[in-house]
C-alpha cells in the first residue's frame, strides 16, 4: 500500500476567514486586526485549531502525516501555502508548535527568504546599489572604475548582498569607499509588503484618514519595492513608436498620416504593464499600481507636507504682507521621490491639485531655494539629492509638457516616450556591472552614463515682472501693486523644444589659463566645469561638449537661430545609492550666459531623462531662475 501525503487545505485570498484559529496579529507601524498579516502566534494551546491534519500529538491520536515527510517536503508546501495566501502560515503555526517553530523560529529565514522571492524581485540583484565581483583577497573586492581600480571594503564572498558607501570625505574622486554588509530580514519584508498591497487594495475612502498612522510603514515599504527593481538592459529595448492613425483631407482628397494626439488616458496602465512585464519584474506592477492609487494621492496631496500660516495682518494702507503667505514644511522627503516616478495627473477642476501645483511652481521659481549652498541646484549642502525640490521641477516641466502636448504642438511629439509605459522610463543601467568595455582604446574615456548623442528638452519661465513679485516683495509694495501673484492659477511659460548633441571631452584637463588670457577663452580651451560639493568616486566624471540648437519646427525663435556652445560634466553625488547628476554650461556670443544643475531620475541611462534648474551663469542680482527638462530620445 502506497503512502499517500496530506497537504493542508489553503484557503484562497477571496475567500472568507473567520476561523477563530486566524491570529491576531499587528504588523510594523500599528493597525487592526482586520489588515494584518502573520507574525509569530501566541503559545496558548487552548485557541488551537483542531485540524486533523496538523493537530499535535494527543493520546491515540497518530502523528500528522505531514509532519512525518522530510523537511524538504514540508518547506515545499509552506512556501507554496504561503505565496498563495500569507494567512495561512499563520493558522499552520497556530495548530501545533512543531510547526510554528519551522515558520518562524528558522535563524535562517530559509522558508521566509523563498517565499519572498516568489513573489518579489531578488533584493541581491538590484540595478540600484553598487556591487562588485570580482573577489581580491579576504574581505576586499575591486571595481574597475575606468581610471584605475578603486578598493571596497566586502565580505568577499561574491554574492552581491552589500551596498556601497562612499567614503563622504572626497569631493573630486580618488576617494576610497567601504562595501557594507546588508542584512535582509525577509519574514519583515513579507508582511510589511503584503500589509501595504492590503490597504491600497482594500481600503475605502472612509479609511483614508488612518493612513497618517502607517506612514512610515508605507513610505519605507515602497521605497523598498523601487530600490529592488531590477536593472534594466544596457542594449535599447525601448517600447514600440506610439500608434498612428491615417486621416482623410476630404478638401484635397489625398490621404495623409498624423500622429495620434497624447492624452493623459493614452498612457494606460495596461500598456506600462506590458512593458514591465516584458522586462521581468515582480515589484514594478505592484509599485505603479500602488502609486496610480487614489489612497497614495491622498498621502500625497494631504500627508506630504504641513501647512502653517504665520498670524500677521498687514500694516495700514499696505497692499499685502508677503509673510502671510502659508509655509508648508515637507512632512517625508521619500513621498516627492516616489511621486516623481509617474508623470503628475493634474485635474485643472480639483481645486487642491491646483493648489499643489501652484505650490510646486513657488518651490521651483523661489530663488531662495537655489544658493551657493547647494551649487544652485536639486541638492542638499552635503551634495546629496533633495528630493523635495527636483519632485517639485520634474512634477511642473512634465505637467508643462503634457499640456502643450494636449494643445497639439507636433514639435514635442518626442516627449512621449519619456511620458509613457509607467515605470520603465526611470529604470536605469544601474551598477551591476562597473568594468570599463574590454573594446574601448586606452586613450578613451568611458562614457558609463550614455552622454554622447542627441538629447531633447525644454525649459519654462515667468514673466519677469511676476518673478520678482515671488521673490522682491517689498520692491512690488514700493511701487503700490495691488495684484498679487496666484501660482495655482498662473500659466507660466514655455520654451520651444530644444535639441543638444553632446560628445564626450577625451582631452585631458587644461592647464589653469593666466589672469592676461583668463577673459579671452576660446571653445577649446574654456575651464571645466567645477563644484564645491561633495561627490562619489565610484565612477569618474565625464566631461562633454556639444551644441545646442531650436528643434526643427519651433516658434519662439527663428529656425535659422545659430547654435549655442555647451560643456559640462556629469558625476556622481554622495546618495547612497548614488544619483547621476548633470552640469551643462551654455554660452552665447563668446560669453557663459546659462548655468543648469540636474539629476537623472532613474540613474545612468534612464528614459525619462534628467530635471534642473537654469540660472545664471554670472549669477547677477535679481537673475532669474526655472525649470528644465532633457531626455534621450
Amino acid at each position: 500500500m502506497t503512502a499517500s501525503v496530506i497537504v493542508p487545505s489553503i484557503p484562497r485570498a477571496h475567500d472568507k476567514m473567520e476561523d477563530s484559529s486566524t491570529p491576531a496579529t499587528t504588523p510594523r507601524g500599528g493597525g487592526t486586526s482586520d489588515e494584518c498579516v502573520p507574525s509569530s502566534p501566541s503559545s496558548d494551546l487552548s485557541s488551537l485549531a483542531s485540524s486533523v491534519i496538523l493537530s499535535p500529538l494527543s493520546i491515540g491520536q497518530p502523528r500528522s502525516p505531514l509532519l512525518s515527510t522530510p523537511p524538504e517536503i514540508i518547506h515545499r508546501v509552506l512556501c507554496d501555502s504561503g505565496v498563495d495566501d500569507l494567512t495561512a502560515l499563520a493558522r499552520a503555526a497556530k495548530t501545533c508548535r512543531e510547526l510554528r517553530s519551522f515558520i518562524y523560529d528558522n535563524p535562517d529565514q530559509a522558508l521566509w527568504r523563498d517565499i519572498h522571492l516568489q513573489m518579489f524581485d531578488d533584493p541581491k540583484i538590484a540595478g540600484a546599489f553598487p556591487v562588485s565581483s570580482t573577489p581580491v583577497g579576504s574581505g576586499q573586492k575591486k571595481i574597475r572604475d575606468g581610471c584605475g581600480l578603486g578598493t571596497v571594503d566586502g565580505d568577499g564572498d561574491g554574492d552581491g548582498d552589500g551596498i556601497w558607501r562612499d567614503g563622504g570625505n572626497d569631493r573630486h574622486g580618488g576617494g576610497q569607499g567601504r562595501f557594507e554588509k546588508k542584512e535582509i530580514d525577509y519574514k519583515r519584508q513579507v508582511q510589511d509588503r503584503e500589509f501595504v498591497q492590503r490597504i491600497f487594495r482594500d481600503w475605502p475612502e472612509e479609511r483614508f484618514e488612518e493612513l497618517g498612522d502607517h506612514l512610515e510603514t508605507i513610505v519605507a515599504t515602497l521605497m523598498s519595492l523601487y530600490l529592488d527593481l531590477p536593472a534594466s538592459p544596457m542594449t535599447d529595448t525601448s517600447p514600440p513608436p506610439p500608434p498612428t492613425t491615417t486621416t482623410t483631407n476630404s478638401t484635397t482628397s489625398t490621404s495623409t498620416s498624423t500622429t495620434s494626439s497624447y492624452s493623459p488616458a493614452s498612457s494606460s496602465s495596461s500598456r506600462s504593464a506590458r512593458s514591465l512585464a516584458r522586462s521581468n519584474t515582480r515589484n514594478g506592477p505592484i509599485l505603479e499600481s500602488i502609486i496610480r492609487s487614489e489612497a497614495f494621492k491622498h498621502i500625497y496631496y494631504n500627508l506630504s507636507t504641513k501647512e502653517t500660516k504665520p498670524l500677521l495682518r498687514p500694516l495700514r494702507g499696505q497692499p499685502g504682507n508677503p509673510n502671510r503667505r502659508a509655509h508648508r514644511e515637507v512632512v517625508h522627503p521619500d513621498l516627492s521621490r516616489l511621486h516623481l516616478l509617474l508623470p503628475p495627473d493634474f485635474c485643472h477642476e480639483d481645486v487642491s491639485h491646483r493648489q499643489h501645483r501652484g505650490y510646486l511652481r513657488e518651490v521651483v521659481y523661489n530663488q531662495s531655494n537655489f544658493q551657493p549652498r547647494n551649487d544652485w541646484g536639486p541638492f542638499t549642502p552635503d551634495g546629496k539629492v533633495d528630493w523635495t525640490l527636483l519632485d517639485a521641477i520634474g512634477s511642473v516641466m512634465m505637467a508643462n509638457a503634457k499640456d502643450v502636448l494636449a494643445m497639439g504642438e507636433e514639435s514635442w511629439r518626442q516627449a512621449v516616450l519619456p511620458l509613457s509605459y509607467g515605470l520603465e522610463p526611470v529604470r536605469g543601467w544601474g551598477f551591476n556591472d562597473l568594468r570599463r568595455p574590454a573594446d574601448l582604446p586606452a586613450d578613451q574615456v568611458w562614457d558609463w552614463a550614455g552622454v554622447a548623442g542627441p538629447w531633447c528638452g525644454s525649459y519654462a519661465f515667468l514673466d519677469y515682472s511676476d518673478w520678482i513679485a515671488l521673490n522682491e516683495p517689498r520692491l512690488v509694495q514700493f511701487r503700490r501693486s495691488m495684484n498679487q501673484l496666484d501660482l495655482a492659477r498662473y500659466a507660466e511659460a514655455v520654451g520651444d523644444l530644444m535639441r543638444l548633441v553632446l560628445i564626450v571631452d577625451h582631452d585631458p584637463q587644461p592647464e589653469p589659463e593666466s589672469e592676461s588670457t583668463s577673459s579671452h577663452h576660446t571653445e577649446d580651451h574654456l575651464p571645466r566645469v567645477t563644484t564645491t560639493l561633495p561627490t562619489s568616486s565610484l565612477l569618474p566624471p565625464i566631461f562633454f561638449r556639444g551644441s545646442s540648437v531650436q528643434q526643427h519646427g519651433g516658434v519662439t525663435y527663428p529656425s535659422q537661430s545659430p547654435a549655442s556652445f555647451v560643456r559640462g560634466v556629469v558625476r556622481l553625488t554622495a546618495d547612497d545609492p548614488p544619483q547621476v547628476r548633470w552640469t551643462l554650461v551654455i554660452r552665447y556670443g563668446g560669453q557663459d550666459r546659462w548655468r543648469l544643475e540636474g539629476v537623472q531620475v532613474g540613474g545612468r541611462g534612464s528614459k525619462r531623462g534628467f530635471f534642473g534648474i537654469w540660472t545664471d551663469a554670472l549669477k547677477e542680482e535679481h537673475s532669474p531662475n526655472g525649470p528644465v527638462w532633457y531626455w534621450k530620445p
